[in-house]
């Protein structure tokens, strides 16, 4: 049967439809759409019998279970049924904008707790997101499943904590998840490797802070103080410096295999006392390349002897003057009274460095052997001998003292412009620039 007026559609309203059978009046159920039936005032139902709207209140039908119509009138065979509930809805408090402006959050006002007129505890605008705009004395709290203070501003104090309550001292105290270590601070970087740590180690390592790199001890500092370690913990593929406590070294270098570079500053009888030591045996060689600097000097070595090498060592002073002097020294076996020596061939070296080595050349000789009476004199780089007799034949030790007259003299910082040594320099005079002197040929 065509269906006359509006179609119904969901929404404030639903629509039950049914196919009558002969002489039905009751409906009731799921209906051809698999709804069932169901409506909770019977003013607000309406009843099409093939499209023609139907009068209710026991004229055409009576709709009072809430679950069901009946027809007063039989219908005939496959009439359609249409039954229309409306719900019903009333309009509850509202406000309008005005109200709601006032009230409740705006990207402008923020939120005020209604104090005074100037009391934003959070603002959110387009460029920022500001919690206690007007520095009242509010704390901000962040709380986790597990802590009460995940994250602590205090307002009134000045001061943050994380994972604890706060510390009135502190400007931030940070407080480790871990109790096993006692970490107060550690940062992981993207692979999960802790690079940085501030503990209160409780595995009897002592450590304070460390800085990690895959699992290497990169800089580390120890609880009593010391700077333990900078660079990796394993000297055999990487040289660190190690800075312990006044009971160890004060400061090592270590590289690869058992090469060790150390400072110690242990004190004997009120002097202190700096040791360059290879614990691997061998020579240690140490090389400056600038001048070395110093209130006196000695060399001390194993004592030549036998019998005395377990017990003593052999010390002897070095050799100090006025003058940055070089001494070359040799014998030479005279022939029909006289000889000459090459001092540069004589002391292995290139011919010509004497000469632009040494100035203010003195020439000292002895007769070993015979009592002629013998002299000497040095032009350049020639050493020549000459006896009295000129038929001698001794062999003679000689001598020969030059000072130093190089660059590297005329530009050191504790000579003068000729390179001459300043014996007495004034105590109360300025530090020279380290840069090469200008101007000293």
């Amino acid at each position: 049967m065509p269906y006359i007026g509006k179609s119904p559609s969901a929404g404030v309203r639903q629509r039950y439809q049914y196919t009558a059978t002969a002489g039905q009046t009751t409906f009731s159920g799921t209906d051809l759409g698999n709804l069932t039936l169901t409506y909770t005032d019977n003013n607000f139902v309406d009843v099409f019998q093939n499209g023609v709207l139907l009068k209710g209140g026991g004229t055409d039908y009576t709709a009072t279970s809430g679950t069901s119509v009946v027809l007063a009138t039989g219908a005939s065979v496959s009439d359609v049924i249409e039954i229309i509930v409306y719900d019903v809805f009333s309009v509850g408090n509202f406000f309008n904008r005005t109200d709601s402006d006032s009230r409740y959050l705006s990207a402008a006002k923020g939120i005020d707790d209604q104090t005074s007129s100037n009391d934003d505890q959070l603002t959110i605008t387009d460029t920022a997101v500001v919690i206690n705009e007007d520095s009242d004395d509010v704390d901000f709290r962040v709380e986790s499943n597990g802590n009460a203070n995940m994250l602590v501003v205090d307002g009134g104090n000045d001061v943050m904590a994380i994972g604890r309550a706060v510390v009135t001292s502190a400007t931030l105290a940070i407080q480790n998840k871990d109790d096993t270590n006692n970490n107060a601070l550690d940062i992981y970087n993207d692979n999960g490797n802790r690079n940085i740590s501030i503990q209160q180690d409780t595995s009897g390592n002592g450590k304070f802070m460390v800085i990690n790199n895959a699992g290497n001890n990169m800089h580390r500092f120890d609880a009593d103080g010391a700077i333990y370690r900078i660079g990796n913990e394993s000297p055999a593929t990487n040289g660190h410096i190690r800075m312990a406590d006044s009971g160890g070294y004060t400061m090592d270098w270590m590289g690869t295999g058992t090469r060790t570079y150390v400072f110690r500053g242990a004190t004997s009888g009120g002097n202190y006392t700096t040791t360059f030591d290879n614990p691997g045996g061998g020579v240690h060689n140490l090389t400056i390349d600038g001048a070395l600097s110093k209130g006196s000097g000695s060399f001390k070595i194993d004592h030549p002897l036998e019998s005395k090498r377990d017990t003593n060592w052999l010390v002897h002073s070095f050799l100090e003057g006025p003058q940055a002097d070089l001494i070359y020294r040799g014998s030479v076996k005279l022939s029909s009274g006289s000889a000459t020596v090459d001092i540069d061939t004589a002391s292995g070296m290139t011919s010509g460095t004497f000469e632009a080595l040494c100035t203010n050349v003195q020439c000292f000789t002895s007769n070993e052997t015979g009592w002629t009476a013998i002299k000497g004199s040095v032009s350049g780089k020639t050493l020549t001998i000459t006896a009295q007799d000129n038929s001698c034949t001794d062999t003679i030790s000689w001598m020969v003292v030059g000072e130093r007259n190089d660059t590297h003299m005329k530009k050191a910082d504790w000579t003068d412009a000729d390179g001459r040594v300043i014996v007495e320099p004034t105590r109360d005079a300025p530090p020279k620039e380290e840069t090469p002197k200008e101007g000293r040929e």
